[in-house]
């Protein structure tokens, strides 16, 4: 099983430190201001004169999963990053991949769970499963960037309204 986490690669191939990576401006502008600050600093230094290669080097990556894809090599779907924040820009990324809307929804879902070998009791809506969902303002299949538009959360049966969550971490 493959796990690209492309939203941490992003950042390591494209970023430039004391900025933030193309592509997540919206994700970390929702951020406290000190967790924000965490995704302008770069685990590795780049020089201006080889930035190219890197940037040419993650486009090979996304290029390199969707092939993987395109095999039926089983690609688990998580983003090493920000907990609850970062998982939709890794969606995102996956489309930039070439992926359909379709199968990267169902690569989150019931595709971790097989990737668990627990796809018998999560993963997916069926009775004598159990389910954690999310109410989306949008379509996903549509257009991924509902994804960042979550209007509530279910946990163990206790509805959670996304607002007050995010208030109280400091998310905008």
């Amino acid at each position: 099983v493959v796990t690209p986490t492309f939203a941490v690669m992003e950042r390591l191939y494209t970023g430039v430190p004391g900025t933030i990576a193309p592509g997540q401006e919206a994700t970390v502008g929702r951020m406290p201001p000190a967790l924000a600050r965490r995704h302008t600093r770069h685990r590795i230094t780049v020089a201006e004169a080889d930035r190219p290669r890197y940037r040419a080097a993650w486009k090979r990556m996304l290029e390199l999963a969707k092939l993987l894809f395109d095999e039926q090599v089983p690609i688990a779907i998580g983003s090493d990053s920000t907990a609850g924040l970062m998982l939709q820009r890794e969606l995102e990324l996956f489309a930039e991949a070439g992926f359909p809307n379709a199968a990267i929804l169902a690569l989150a879902t019931l595709g971790n769970a097989r990737a668990l070998g627990r796809e018998r009791v999560i993963g997916s809506i069926a009775v004598g499963k159990r389910a954690d969902l999310v109410v989306i303002d949008g379509d996903p299949v549509a257009d991924l960037t509902a994804l960042r538009r979550v209007v509530s959360t279910m946990r163990a049966g206790v509805v959670f309204p996304s607002a007050p969550l995010y208030a109280a971490a400091g998310v905008a």
